[in-house]
C-alpha cells in the first residue's frame, strides 16, 4: 500500500471514529478506547475498524426525504428505546454542531429567556424527515412531543457549550 493510500485510509477511519463517538455521546452511550500496544493488537484493531467502516455508508432516514445519515448513526438512533431519545440522536446526526447551537426548532425569540436574540429555525425539510422517521418507528409519538425534545436537546447543547 502506498503512503498516500495509507494516509487516506487512516484519515477515513479517523473521521468515522469521530462520527461514531459524536453519535454515541449524543445518544447517551460511551465507548472505551484502548490503544494497541503490539503489532497483533494493531492488526486486530485494523480488522475491527474495517468492520466499522462498512457502517459509514449513508442511509436515507425516511423514504423520499433525501435526508441521509451514516449507517452507524442510523443504527444508534434505531436502538433508542423512546421516541424522544431517537429524535435527540437523529437531530445531532443530521445537523452540524454550529447549526444546533444557533438554532431552535422553528426560529424566533425564546419564550423563557428574556433579552436573548432571535434564533434561526432548523431546516424544516430535515426536521420533517426526522419526525416522520421517528413516528414511523414509534407510532404513539406526537409532533409536539418530538418538537419539545428537539428544543430541549438544543438548549442542553447551548448550556454545555457555555460551560466550556
Amino acid at each position: 500500500m502506498s503512503e498516500k493510500k495509507f494516509q487516506k485510509r487512516v484519515h477515513q477511519l479517523l473521521v468515522d471514529i469521530k462520527d461514531r463517538i459524536h453519535v454515541a455521546t449524543s445518544a447517551g452511550t460511551a465507548y472505551e478506547l484502548n490503544p494497541a500496544n503490539t503489532e497483533e493488537e494493531l492488526n486486530a484493531l485494523g480488522d475491527r475498524l474495517e468492520d466499522v467502516n462498512e457502517g459509514a455508508e449513508l442511509v436515507e432516514i425516511y423514504p423520499g426525504s433525501e435526508v441521509f445519515v451514516s449507517r452507524s448513526a442510523w443504527r444508534a438512533a434505531s436502538y433508542a428505546i423512546t421516541s424522544t431519545a431517537m429524535v435527540r440522536c437523529l437531530i445531532c446526526s443530521v445537523f452540524d454542531m454550529e447549526t444546533l447551537l444557533r438554532s431552535n426548532l422553528r426560529g424566533g425569540k425564546s419564550k423563557t429567556a428574556c433579552g436573548e436574540e432571535a434564533r434561526d429555525g432548523l431546516d424544516s425539510g430535515k426536521v420533517k424527515a426526522i419526525m416522520n422517521a421517528v413516528i414511523k418507528r414509534h407510532e404513539k409519538a406526537t409532533v409536539g412531543q418530538l418538537g419539545q425534545a428537539i428544543n430541549s436537546k438544543l438548549a442542553e447543547l447551548r448550556f454545555q457549550n457555555k460551560k466550556k
